[in-house]
């Protein structure tokens, strides 16, 4: 039976570490699942890790290999808590196969996808509607898809389940075929167009009847939405960059049906 510190704690409570992808909806399960974990747990804060990463490896964000080493830290502070017993924790860090390592400890490994070129569409217009500066896009969508910024944001799967490569080619064959591989290390997958199983899902692993509400609206006008969504040359060139992630999430519905 658990003591009373444990229970206050929440140390009696399942461990959930869930990988965060961008435009997931993963910030309103987060928030579904922190109200359970009150006293015991671990949200990564994306702009205090990017400058502190700045900082310990004295590098700008620009630099190449920049993303690599903030994702080293992020996924450190994973491993730091995990040794901590946090019940619950979060944040968007890259996967690797020294995660299972935590499964002794009691924590269950779990992530949400989304229809990528959807989420993709998502991600630029937050970013390019937003206020403030971290994540902020400056440029028009014509001129964004010809950056690297639009082939990053196209292969957020293959990043985050794959996890971090030393050449950081994130397009390749062999950086789809291991995010496909990390997919068996996950104990449960969802799916944003099936949210409702999803939360059922994760209430079968704790216990819990998580409520989530919809959080971080697009700040973009509807009507430029429409526009952009819309556009037939535009969709055809995201799709086109999206191939990698498209590979690995049609994989993850076969394999979390």
């Amino acid at each position: 039976m658990a003591t009373f510190r444990e229970q206050l704690l929440g140390l009696n409570k399942p461990g959930i570490i869930f990988i965060h992808i961008p435009k997931t909806g993963g910030s309103s399960i987060s928030a579904a699942i922190r109200k359970h974990y009150r006293l015991s747990k671990f949200n990564i804060k994306s702009e205090l890790t990017s400058l502190a990463a700045q900082k310990r490896f004295r590098m700008a964000d620009s630099d190449p290999g920049f993303e690599e080493s903030l994702q080293n830290l992020r996924l450190s502070l994973i491993f730091h808590e995990a040794q901590k017993r946090t019940r619950f924790i979060t944040g968007h860090f890259w996967a690797d196969e020294t995660l299972p390592s935590l499964k002794p400890l009691g924590y269950k490994l779990i992530t949400c996808l989304r229809d990528p070129v959807d989420r993709w569409f998502s991600h630029f217009l937050y970013g390019r509607f937003k206020e403030g500066f971290h994540g902020k896009i400056e440029q028009e969508i014509e001129n964004f898809l010809g950056g690297n910024q639009a082939v990053n944001f196209a292969t957020m799967y293959v990043r985050y389940l794959g996890g971090a490569r030393q050449e950081r080619d994130y397009t390749s064959a062999p950086a789809v075929d291991r995010a496909v591989a990390h997919l068996d290390m996950l104990d449960a997958v969802g799916f944003l167009h099936r949210m409702d199983e999803f939360r059922s899902l994760i209430t079968e692993m704790t216990g819990f009847h998580l409520r989530a509400e919809h959080r971080r609206k697009s700040p973009a006008d509807p009507v430029l939405v429409k526009k952009i969504r819309e556009s037939r040359e535009i969709r055809e060139a995201v799709e086109k960059l999206c191939e990698p992630d498209i590979k690995i999430y049609e994989q993850a519905l076969i394999r979390f049906p």
